[in-house]
Formats: structure tokens, sequence, C-alpha cells
């Protein structure tokens, strides 16, 4: 079944929550067996691979068994760290595919919570879904919002650990060039080419690093 919130209640939603720059919600309602995003990737269960829309609730291109609501958040384009940076980090090396698909260039929502309760019911983990009510409203966007404006050292944080990613994968990357014994007719120029390459990707990286100071004021704003 497709659920669709009501105009009504998407509208509280908005005020509540704020539009973001394109006009659009900083929040909004999706249904778990109908919310899409394009991803990346390699399923051996029907040998597929290439980009194809997956369930958000799952990451799976099948629905998730249960149909609740959820909670998506607007994160803007800067958040994701430019698209060399987005690229870099998040390529497939098996498939050359990049794991979260299109850079967007507009910003995506993504999941802020899911709407259900979880009891264990005889060892069985049972899902029961929210209704609409006013405690979203009243309740979960404040929380979402509050949580927000305290993020200054996870925010921090999360840029260092990006940072440090980042270049382990370099650093991978150039080692394995450089020792992988499989590769006997790579020639010596070849490496470099790919290695000059590789820090070229690199220099983007950083070039495009998001200044933590303009976050934040981004989000007080």
């Amino acid at each position: 079944m497709r659920n669709v919130c009501p105009p009504a209640f998407q509208q509280r939603i908005a005020r509540a929550g704020g539009l973001n720059r394109y006009g659009g919600p900083n929040y909004r309602l999706a249904w778990s067996q109908a919310e899409t995003q394009r991803a990346g990737g390699v399923w051996v269960h029907d040998r597929y691979a290439g980009y194809r829309e997956v369930y958000v609730a799952n990451g799976s291109p099948f629905p998730p068994r249960h149909g609740y609501w959820i909670l998506m958040e607007w994160v803007p384009p800067e958040d994701f760290n430019g698209e060399a940076a987005y690229f870099f980090l998040h390529r497939d090396e098996t498939t050359g595919l990049c794991t979260l698909g299109p850079y967007p260039h507009r910003g995506r929502y993504q999941i802020a919570v899911k709407l259900i309760w979880t009891t264990v019911d005889d060892g069985v983990m049972q899902i029961e879904p929210w209704p609409l009510n006013s405690a979203v409203i009243d309740m979960v966007i404040p929380v979402i919002m509050a949580g927000k404006r305290d993020s200054v050292q996870r925010r921090k944080q999360f840029a260092a650990a990006e940072k440090i990613r980042a270049e382990r994968k370099m650093d991978a990357a150039i080692e394995s060039l450089m020792n992988d014994a499989k590769r006997p007719l790579l020639l010596p120029g070849k490496i470099e080419d790919r290695i000059r390459l590789m820090e070229k990707q690199w220099s983007e990286y950083l070039a495009k690093q998001p200044k933590i100071n303009r976050s934040v004021q981004q989000i007080q704003a």
C-alpha cells in the first residue's frame, strides 16, 4: 500500500521545521514502501550491476515488508564535501560506480527518524508504525532541530574523520599500484600517470573542504 502524507499535515510540518533555500520544506514525511533514491552497486540476488532506484528504508531495490512513515530531513549540498570528495570517498572500486548515486547539487532528503515502535515477542522483533498525529510536529521535529544546534563539535569530529578516511584510501590506492604483482604489463610510466591523477583528485578534495564556521552560521541562520 502506498500512503501519501495529507497536504494539510505536511504544511504543519513545513511551518514547524521551516523551508530550505530552494523553498522546499526542511522536513517532510515519506512512506517506507514508496520513497526511493538512486544508488550504484552490485546486487547479487538478481545479478544486476549499475545504477538503480533503491528504497531508502532498507537500501534494497525491493520494498520493505513493513509499511510506516519516515521523517525525512533536507541536507544541504555543502554537507557532502563537494563533488571531488563525494566521488572519491564513495566510489566502488570494483565497478567504478558511486554507491550514493549522483552528487546532490540541490541537497538531498535523508532519513531523520523512522516513525515506528519496536518490540520483541518470543524472540521475534515486531514493528508497529506510529499514527500521524501532533507528536511528530510537537515533539520529534523540535528535538531534531535542537540536536542540530548542539552539534558543532560532532560536525568537527566528522570532518576530521572524513579527512583521515580519505588519506588512508589515497595511501592504499598508491601502495596497491606500486606493489601489485598481478599487473606485470603495467609500465612504470602508467603507474606514475595514475598516481598523478589520484594526487590531482586529492588536491581537489582538500580545496573543496567545507569551512566548519560557515556551516555553523548556516545552521544558525
